[in-house]
């Protein structure tokens, strides 16, 4: 039995082929898992015996984590993991630090500061991280369920206003174009009137 097995991920994030019983894993339920690579020193046993005192060298690992439990699972890196989680290990190979995407608890303003810390202990880092988290995992958080309405209602209500906010950004530039041509144009009435007709174009961008 595997890793993921034995800590109760197969059962979230793994189905299993009936053909030829190869993994084979659900996006939708690896996009709530927490991705880590880094490298952790491995001892090597044939070096260090030639060497005749402890040899080690870097290895690649994983880190899975699931929001709200205290069980990870670390472990060497596998070749289907690069591929399974090839964002998270593209950016380790740039030597980039995991990112974690959603909305930060910090930038959600319907959480206290002793709630982000709390939930963080629980490995809950984003307003996704919490709407994903499953009930068993909540312990003796209060008001969680409460808590948990709020982050969809929160979610629900900003994926209604981004599109209202796209469009404003772009009445915003084209405001800024009109202004800039309006410019031009006075600057170009301004040279007719005072009889400077020469090498006078009006443009509508560089």
């Amino acid at each position: 039995m595997s890793e993921l097995d034995t800590m109760g991920f197969t059962e979230m994030a793994m189905k299993t082929s009936h053909m030829d019983d190869a993994p084979v894993y659900d996006p939708e339920s690896d996009r709530k898992l927490m991705i880590r690579f880094h490298n952790e020193p491995v001892q090597d046993m044939e070096k260090s015996k030639i060497a005749g005192r402890p040899i080690f060298r870097e290895v690649p690992h994983l880190s899975i984590m699931k929001p709200g439990s205290r069980d990870n699972v670390i472990r060497e890196v596998r070749v289907t993991d690069k591929v399974r989680f090839s964002k998270q290990w593209e950016q380790f190979e740039k030597g980039l630090d995991a990112v974690l995407e959603g909305t930060p608890l910090e930038a959600w303003p319907g959480i206290t500061r002793s709630q982000v810390e709390e939930l963080k202990f629980m490995q809950v880092y984003t307003v996704e991280n919490l709407i994903d988290m499953a009930d068993v995992h909540s312990g003796n958080i209060m008001g969680y369920a409460m808590l948990k309405r709020k982050a969809k209602a929160f979610l629900d209500a900003a994926s209604g206003t981004a599109p209202i906010e796209a469009m404003s950004s772009e009445i915003e530039e084209l405001k800024a174009s009109n202004t800039e041509l309006s410019n031009k144009l006075a600057e170009v009435i301004k040279k007719l009137e005072d009889g400077d007709v020469g090498n006078t174009e009006i443009s509508d961008g560089e």
